[in-house]
């Protein structure tokens, strides 16, 4: 959580400071998608070779396939330098870019058109409401087969890195240059329908991890 909240004051600072403009991010997402793919297709193979000689746990092994090892990975829980692969490449990058990139895609709406529309400010309201609840909920993540079961490789890491970044984001990257402008009512309607779902979401995570418990 504090990691969320100093990355968007931060963001925030930067802008106000005039260290850089949020909106460039939408001009320059195809480069900074092609180097996040490069990168994280070269770290799937570290991490394939990795597991074969240097494991960090005992909890690791191959399937008898280069592909498959590299698809699903070769360790549950790999560390380097002590440093928590799965974490990063899960909490502190894809969900981290998923919040910093939908503002900055709300940012270069708002350069171009002098305002925020009310589709784009329901959009990021909602996804920010479910981001912030992933991290006070983050303690209940570890408990989730994404930590549990899923082995660092190709799925979850290239996934995590390149595929949340690019499909999370997507509707709201299309809305920066497809401005609608709803009425009031339409508007709440539709910000509380969606505050609902992301409650009706919680509320079952937050059960399942009573029932574990």
């Amino acid at each position: 959580m504090a990691c969320y909240l100093i990355s968007i004051a931060l963001l925030a600072l930067g802008t106000h400071q005039g260290w850089f403009v949020p909106g460039d991010i939408y001009d320059l997402f195809g480069n900074l998608l092609s180097s996040m793919n490069v990168f994280a297709l070269s770290f799937c193979v570290f991490l394939t070779l990795k597991g074969y000689y240097f494991p960090s746990t005992t909890d690791n092994g191959a399937n008898g396939s280069l592909v498959l090892d590299l698809y699903w990975g070769t360790e549950l829980y790999p560390r380097i330098f002590g440093w928590d692969v799965k974490v990063f490449t899960n909490c502190r990058f894809g969900m981290m870019y998923w919040a910093l990139g939908i503002i900055s895609y709300a940012h270069k709406q708002y350069l171009d058109i002098g305002y925020v529309s009310s589709t784009m400010a329901i959009c990021v309201a909602l996804q920010l409401i479910y981001i912030t609840k992933f991290y006070i909920w983050e303690t209940g993540y570890f408990c989730s087969m994404d930590i549990q079961h899923d082995r660092a490789g190709y799925y979850l890491c290239w996934g995590c890195m390149v595929f949340l970044p690019m499909i999370y984001t997507s509707h709201t990257y299309y809305l920066v240059k497809h401005p609608i402008d709803l009425s009031m009512t339409t508007t709440a309607i539709l910000f509380a329908c969606g505050a609902i779902c992301v409650l009706a979401n919680y509320d079952a995570d937050r059960q399942r991890q009573q029932f574990r418990a």
